[in-house]
């Protein structure tokens, strides 16, 4: 922060923000008082900051009683957080208020609003080392007006606004299109694997008679499952040549287990065990051990069976849906529902099917705190099945594209931290003179 200090081009000064402004602490009217809100005029509080550079409406409103009871903020102000998360920001559009933990800054003539905005973005670091000591990070009003602001002349000031501004412009444009093109990646896999599911994916059997349809092909508990849209597997033809089978018939169902957490003895083994928190937020298709070991005692003393290489994990409950294939020999604990397939299925067949059958898995979910696919379901869910060679095909092409929407989407992610970067860089420039 110190070096923004330096060098600074001739005419700029360095002034308090006290200096250059009026800081007003916002306050809440008494709440016992439900007249006072629910009105109109916005009354700020930092959840609605940082969402856009102009606010003229918040979450919570002032009636005009209530109004005279806030302190009154005018317009062209700028709102900043100064409890808990320091730094938000926003530019009042309308008159109005905010609450206890924003000061409002009021520009004087001399310092443009719209550049007071942007600087606010380098004083964040000031803020955070010069925040109190407590729990909750706080910078009081009084050592809130000393924070440096660097001021140039006013017309200066408004070509750096000028300039900042046609910048951001074409960066926020860059990120709006490449948040669609992130947003729209999920959307791109799943329709790969309907496509994939319903023999669409292959060029083979394009042109194959479709002959066969997933709709009420068995029974969960003597009910017909409840297949309805919006499952794109539900009324999918098949093509010829393809069979329709139930997961228990190719292959056997395998539930987890835990042993009793109060012997440690059970614990820090040499058998690999795998919970449902192991795979959240994992990527891989593969998996090999999890947080926690089980021992040989732990293993003999649970319901948890060793499971071969190539068994798919699928978790069961809280949450359905996560999908593995263990790479080598381990066990689970009973939020799975594990398969051993057969040797004329291929495991990444199946994981890349139930990977796009968690809406088909909840369906037939049953409980009341929460939802779990019990073995006997979980056994009869339906799959479409090609012959082997056509399995291994669509297993190549789903890895083919898959891999190239997972490169897209880290240039993606890499791009949007770029366009930051670029953004800080320019504030940076901006409040060193470079910018003009």
């Amino acid at each position: 922060m110190s070096s923004l200090f330096h060098n600074l081009p001739q005419g700029w000064q360095v002034k308090t923000l006290g200096e250059v402004s009026k800081v007003i602490t916002g306050k809440t009217p008494p709440k016992s008082h439900s007249e006072y809100f629910k009105g109109k005029i916005p009354f700020v509080k930092p959840n609605d900051l940082d969402k856009d550079i102009f606010i003229c409406q918040s979450e919570d409103t002032l009636t005009e009683l209530g109004f005279k009871h806030a302190p009154f903020v005018p317009k062209n102000s700028v709102l900043v957080s100064c409890i808990g998360n320091l730094g938000k920001k926003a530019i009042l559009e309308i008159n109005g208020s905010c609450n206890q933990q924003i000061n409002a800054i009021i520009p004087n003539e001399n310092l443009d609003y719209k550049f007071l905005y942007y600087q606010m973005n380098i004083l964040r670091n000031w803020l955070e080392q010069n925040a109190s000591a407590t729990t909750i990070k706080i910078i009081n009003k009084s050592k809130f007006e000393k924070a440096p602001i660097i001021l140039p002349p006013l017309e200066v000031q408004k070509a750096i606004v000028e300039k900042l501004e046609n910048a951001f412009a074409h960066i926020d444009e860059a990120v709006h299109h490449l948040k669609a093109v992130q947003t729209n990646i999920p959307r791109l896999k799943s329709s790969l694997l309907h496509c994939a599911f319903s023999g669409k994916l292959t060029e083979s059997q394009n042109s194959s008679h479709k002959v066969q349809t997933l709709k009420s092909v068995v029974g969960v508990e003597g009910e017909t499952l409840p297949f309805e849209p919006p499952h794109p597997l539900i009324k999918t033809e098949i093509p010829q040549g393809w069979e329709i089978k139930t997961l228990g018939e190719i292959g056997k169902v395998i539930s987890g287990g835990t042993p009793s957490t109060s012997n440690k003895d059970n614990f820090d083994g040499e058998i690999a065990w795998i919970t449902p928190a192991d795979l959240s937020g994992y990527k891989e298709k593969y998996i090999s051990k999890g947080k926690r070991n089980l021992s040989e005692q732990g293993l003999k003393n649970s319901s948890a069976r060793l499971l071969p290489p190539n068994s798919i994990l699928f978790s069961s409950r809280a949450p359905i849906g996560y999908v593995a294939i263990a790479s080598n020999a381990l066990c689970t604990n009973q939020g799975f529902k594990n398969l051993i397939p057969n040797g004329n299925v291929s495991s990444e067949y199946i994981y890349y099917f139930l990977l796009h059958s968690k809406r088909l898995a909840e369906s037939v979910a049953s409980g009341t705190t929460f939802k779990e696919i019990s073995a006997a379901s979980f056994s009869k869910l339906p799959i479409p099945l090609p012959p082997l060679a056509t399995q291994n095909q669509i297993v190549q092409i789903l890895e083919s594209k898959f891999t190239h929407l997972d490169n897209l989407a880290q240039f993606v992610n890499e791009s949007l931290e770029n366009l930051q970067r670029l953004k800080s860089s320019l504030l940076n420039q901006a409040f060193k003179g470079e910018l003009v």
